[in-house]
Order: C-alpha cells, then structure tokens, then sequence
C-alpha cells in the first residue's frame, strides 16, 4: 500500500512468480528465449513477455543483470556449489563480471580499472569461455554458483572476494570457508 499512497515507506522487494522464477532460472542456465519456449512449452512471444514483465519487476535490462540482481536479491535461490575444483578468476575479470552483474555497463568497470572497454570485454569473454559459459547470464550464473560474487555487499564495491580492490591479481579466499582457491 506504501507505494501506492507514496507515505515514504519503503518498497517491498519485487516478487518473481514461479513461472517468471522458473523462466529467469533458465536463462541462468544458458538457455535462448526459443529453448525456454521448448522446455516449457510455451511460446517464444509467452516467453519474450515473462521476461520483459521480470525486468520490469527488478528494473535491469541485460540477461545477466537479471540473474545476479535476482541472486543478490533472494529472488532466485543460489545455485548449489559444483563439484570440481573452484575456478580461479582474476580480480579484474571478477571485478568487470559483477559490475555487468548489477546492469552496469563495460566501460563503467574499465574506467574503475583503468582499462579500455575492448580489454575489459576481454577479460569477461576470455572468463566465460574458461567457465564453459554459454553466455554472460550462464556465466554471471556459475560465479555466483561457485561463490565468487558476493550476495552481501554491492558488487561495485568488491573487486574479489578476499580482496579489497579490483586491482589483485587473482581470488583466492573462498567466502564460505576463508579457504584458498
């Protein structure tokens, strides 16, 4: 009611309903707007209006800032941890994937570092394919699968976890256990 009478309340957080949480849950994974269709089975138009209604909802635009404002949020549960060796990423690809990850643009991480754009892109691709990510939103997914990104502070204000500045070379303190990498 807060927000319909503007009494200077704050809003609740969005509510994703299960089928937009089962939606965003597979483009988490990967998965193009026709495979979901399939999965689903529904239509790629029932499927284009879910998402545009779950970026409304949050109120970020790209895949990827879709899955880890939701992840960051409680809107979707955190993937369970892979089995396997954690992954070590370095602090500025880390650094550049979360600030993608909260629907900030590229250049916004290469200014923060120092970098150009094309160098920052780089990094992110060259990290994507290293995680076997079929996309930014498979790979923002997989970081917070595996704990890199944090879901306890703004991503623009963590360079690495175990590390205070996007500078370090790489991640090497897991935030689960204070393990390294």
């Amino acid at each position: 009611m807060s927000q319909l009478f503007g009494d200077g309340a704050p809003a609740a957080a969005p509510v994703l309903t299960s089928r937009q949480a089962e939606i965003l849950s597979l483009v988490a994974l990967g998965h193009t707007d026709h495979r979901v269709g399939r999965e689903l089975v529904l239509s790629i138009h029932t499927v284009k209006t879910h998402l545009r209604r779950i970026r409304s909802r949050i109120g970020v635009s790209p895949r990827e800032a879709m899955v880890g404002v939701s992840y960051r949020r409680g809107l979707l549960p955190l993937p369970s941890l892979p089995d396997g060796q954690r992954p070590a990423v370095p602090a500025r690809t880390l650094f550049a994937m979360s600030v993608r990850a909260e629907g900030r643009k590229i250049r916004d991480a290469a200014s923060a570092l120092g970098i150009t754009s094309s160098t920052a892109s780089g990094y992110v691709w060259g990290t994507l394919q290293d995680l076997g990510a079929t996309d930014r939103a498979h790979g923002v997914h997989l970081l917070y699968a595996w704990r890199l990104l944090p879901i306890d502070s703004p991503p623009s204000d963590v360079g690495c976890v175990g590390s205070p500045t996007p500078m370090a070379d790489e991640c090497t303190a897991c935030p689960e256990t204070g393990a390294s990498a």
